[in-house]
């Protein structure tokens, strides 16, 4: 669906963000503990609050750690909201509501993802996404096809845009087109996005709270159960923390599947020798394509970023001996980097900077309108619009 309030929206979007809702729930006193989830909702606030400017009233933060927050939040937010179920909910209705043409809206989230039994019949693989709110063990996960109902009532001339920094965040929104991005398509003179050490990181509150992550023993199976479905799980070393649970890869396939001379996904991967790697994509040859779903158009601009593909994990990393999603950290030295432009230009730095820090996981980005026009058009949030 194309109309002139969403193409005039998608070429010149708004500097200013109408609404915001941050989430990261890092389930303290939980078996699925994390780290780096409420420190993520800093370094976004930072930025988003700093260049975009929402009004306190018109931003919601949700975490189950507030005293991790930092005093830019603190100071500015009266109200910090405990991310249940029902919270997070109410925080998507509230985030939509009233939404008119011109309005920027902003969703970030960190925290656990997962996949459930796809009740619905709409999807490829069989399986819903998820997310995991705080109480998620007592209130169960909140299912795409039940995020994307209320998402998708934004109306036309409206840009909503979500970070997901969360395991099988791919399509997590069941949106109609997603980028399918050509290998070795790296940006040019990709060496110049700036290291882990450059990345200004804001404050921690109480740095002494944070807990090292834990030893594992010797590699084994385990086998959890989750809404009443049994998720297999492989080891990874606590140098690689991923969002799952502590020490542990998300779902993967029984052991009597796993071919043996393949590490589990998860593990550290090795440098490669500096130089290797095929070339970048010839000139003229397409970057990118877009993968056509059968889900309805939304009215409204969705774009969102993904932290891995549905099958795949994201990170719960650890940059300047600070916990942080492997995803932020990469998102936000992306738009910082005046390379930037475009949501495609994004992308491809996202990834160059997880391959050369060695994440594995390729960071997604889908759309809820045709992409062929987003993904040459301004990124809102890209440091050249300010």
């Amino acid at each position: 669906m194309s109309s002139l309030l969403n193409e005039s929206i998608i070429n010149d979007p708004p500097r200013r963000v109408s609404k915001a809702v941050f989430v990261g729930i890092n389930y303290d006193r939980q078996s699925g503990r994390l780290e780096g989830c409420v420190a993520d909702v800093n370094e976004k606030f930072n930025h988003i609050s700093k260049f975009y400017s929402p009004s306190p009233e018109n931003t919601l933060v949700l975490v189950d750690e507030p005293q991790k927050l930092s005093h830019s939040i603190t100071s500015r937010i009266s109200r910090v909201t405990t991310p249940t179920r029902e919270n997070m909910i109410r925080a998507a209705e509230w985030l939509v509501a009233g939404a008119e043409a011109g309005d920027l809206l902003f969703w970030h989230y960190s925290g656990h993802g997962g996949q459930d039994r796809d009740k619905s019949g709409d999807e490829e693989d069989g399986k819903d996404e998820c997310l995991c709110p705080s109480d998620y063990q007592r209130s169960g996960v909140w299912v795409d096809d039940d995020i994307r109902a209320i998402l998708q009532t934004i109306p036309e001339g409206v840009y909503l845009n979500c970070e997901w920094d969360c395991c099988h965040s791919g399509t997590m929104l069941d949106l109609a087109e997603n980028v399918m991005l050509k290998p070795h398509s790296a940006m040019p003179n990709a060496q110049q996005v700036p290291n882990a050490q450059q990345v200004p990181v804001a404050p921690q509150v109480q740095p002494a709270q944070l807990q090292q992550p834990p030893q594992l023993a010797q590699p084994q199976y385990k086998i959890i159960s989750m809404q009443g479905v049994q998720y297999y799980l492989v080891p990874v070393p606590p140098s690689k923390r991923l969002p799952c649970l502590p020490g542990y890869d998300a779902v993967a396939p029984p052991p009597e599947a796993v071919v043996p001379e393949e590490p589990a996904r998860g593990y550290r991967r090795a440098r490669a020798p500096a130089g290797a790697g095929a070339a970048a994509v010839a000139p003229g040859a397409p970057v990118a394509t877009l993968k056509k779903y059968n889900y309805p158009p939304t009215q409204g601009v969705i774009v969102l970023w993904s932290g891995c593909e549905d099958h795949d994990v994201s990170a719960d990393a650890s940059f300047n001996n600070r916990p942080m999603g492997a995803m932020t950290f990469a998102h936000l030295s992306a738009v910082r980097d005046e390379r930037c432009n475009t949501i495609l230009d994004v992308l491809r730095c996202e990834r160059d900077v997880l391959k050369r820090e060695n994440y594995p996981q390729l960071p997604q980005v889908s759309f809820g309108v045709s992409g062929e026009k987003l993904l040459a058009a301004p990124y809102p949030f890209s440091v050249n619009r300010l």
